[in-house]
């Protein structure tokens, strides 16, 4: 009777960093010549989405976008929208080595104005 043996990896989950920060926007953009002017703001969403998470040496980059959807009144009555969309960065020093770990971040929105 042959008993075979097979060695593999086992792999561990467990938060060594868990941290959050703020990553304020403050930004102003210009609707194009084409769209008719605004009259009235009906509403101003966003919308932001984590599209990178890395670790380099003691450093956590994570990288993404922010749409921001503007929906409005113009003179003449009608509905109108425009999407405007915003890249942002977030860098954290670590307090170890992690390059065996595998990052995961997370994006929400708690204000805007």
């Amino acid at each position: 009777m042959d008993l075979k043996i097979l060695r593999q990896d086992v792999c561990q989950n467990k938060t060594v960093f868990n941290r959050s920060a703020e990553q304020s926007i403050d930004i102003d953009f210009i609707l194009p010549d084409y769209y008719p002017p605004v009259n009235k703001v009906l509403k101003c969403k966003t919308m932001p989405r984590i599209t990178a998470c890395a670790i380099n040496g003691q450093t956590l980059t994570g990288e993404g976008t922010l749409n921001i959807l503007l929906m409005y009144v113009s003179n003449e009555n009608e509905v109108c929208s425009y999407e405007h969309i915003f890249n942002f960065t977030k860098s954290f020093e670590l307090d170890g080595n992690y390059n065996d770990c595998i990052p995961r971040c997370h994006a929400k929105e708690e204000y805007m104005n």
